[in-house]
């Protein structure tokens, strides 16, 4: 996605991995709610690391009755803000 904002965008854009495991997702006094958030999110992202995210790329398309916009044509036709 990176490469193709970059090429699209003619701007450089990398992209690096987050470990949400030991960022602060919350604010300076997280809640309750803050804290299962948190903890479902580092969860989620832990999993698809070990296992991918499975899927069938040709469902969207089934249910838009159409070729979905892939994301080169997305970037292309959003406006670019430096």
């Amino acid at each position: 996605m990176a490469r193709i904002i970059s090429a699209e965008s003619r701007y450089p854009v990398t992209a690096s991995q987050v470990d949400v495991a030991g960022s602060e997702l919350g604010g300076t006094m997280p809640s309750e709610e803050d804290d299962h958030r948190h903890d479902a999110l580092a969860r989620l992202f832990d999993h698809y690391g070990h296992y991918g995210i499975i899927g069938n790329p040709n469902v969207l398309g089934w249910l838009l009755g159409r070729q979905p916009t892939s994301f080169a044509e997305y970037v292309r036709r959003s406006p670019v803000s430096p």
